[in-house]
């Protein structure tokens, strides 16, 4: 198994009584739990804080460091890079005298509609309020740049409209139908319905994805990133690897639940043709959605949805 994602996990704990032999490979000898490094990131958590060590976590399975060749790009170094960034940023807004320059260290754009995109509002209207002399950390200027007509648009209209009005009382504010098309040190570049505008901005935040990683390009290449490869059965891909679009037309969003569906499919799949019994497709149960946005922003599947 390659990397201690939450469909490998589930999949390794599946095995756990099985008669086979696990071995989980990671860049790291730790778990860590992906949906809070953006916290990390906004100095809301501590590292240690979502990191537990993976031999403690997958006991009866061997773990080994598998590393890369490329320099590290990961979602955890790019995040807590972040961090830095986003607390330097008030640091130097405090030291400076100029009020254009300290406008521009106060002025922070979101790219895309991230889950938790509320968290740096969060930061300057609580945890860092108390923090400095010269500046408000509550004055400043949140730019969130959304591409499409409007923010989390895999939820409902009314729950986007809902998370956006949260986003408003934490201080940020959205852009809808609006392109970044230049981002360097001094600001960004945005184009709205074919006008460019520039923002003076010394913090620009990426939250609008990420390509996948060579491994998933090779998978895509041989096998169009499905659950089972054509032809190599003992191979799986699940999570954010695996396009599964054999439920709906369009494939599963690269979320925790489905990779973890998917992990414990995984583990099923591999005991039961073990023991030579038959094997059900994989069916996703889809339970709803959730986003945190100063309050909780949630999507479910039983007939309601809250905020």
């Amino acid at each position: 198994m390659w990397e201690a994602a939450f469909g490998g996990l589930l999949a390794a704990k599946g095995l756990k009584r099985a008669p086979v032999e696990v071995t989980l490979i990671d860049r790291r000898n730790y778990r860590l739990f992906q949906p809070l490094p953006y916290q990390v990131a906004t100095g809301a958590l501590s590292p240690g804080e979502i990191a537990s060590p993976l031999r403690h976590i997958l006991s009866g399975a061997t773990a080994r460091i598998g590393r890369r060749r490329r320099p590290d790009s990961s979602p955890s170094r790019t995040r807590r890079k972040s961090r830095s960034r986003i607390l330097h940023a008030f640091e130097a807004a405090e030291l400076e005298p100029d009020v254009e320059k300290r406008r521009a260290w106060l002025t922070f754009v979101l790219i895309g509609g991230g889950r938790r995109m509320g968290a740096l509002g969060e930061i300057a209207n609580d945890t860092l309020r108390h923090d400095f002399r010269s500046i408000n950390p509550a004055e400043a200027r949140i730019l969130l740049i959304e591409g499409v007509d409007r923010i989390l648009s895999t939820f409902p209209p009314d729950l986007s409209e809902a998370a956006e009005r949260s986003l408003i009382g934490l201080g940020v504010r959205t852009r809808t139908r609006a392109l970044a098309t230049e981002v360097d040190t001094e600001g960004v570049t945005v184009r709205v319905d074919g006008a460019t505008q520039r923002i003076p901005a010394r913090t620009a935040l990426w939250s609008a994805g990420v390509s996948a990683s060579p491994l998933g390009a090779i998978v895509k290449q041989r096998a169009g990133a499905i659950l089972s490869v054509p032809g190599h059965p003992e191979i799986l891909v699940i999570g954010d690897l695996a396009s599964f679009s054999h439920q709906g037309g369009r494939p599963l969003r690269g979320v925790a639940p489905v990779a973890m569906q998917q992990g414990r499919y995984a583990g099923e799949l591999i005991v039961k043709r073990l023991r030579g019994e038959p094997v059900q497709p994989f069916h996703y149960v889809n339970k709803g959605n959730l986003a945190t946005i100063g309050h909780t922003v949630a999507d479910f599947c039983c007939g309601f949805s809250f905020t």
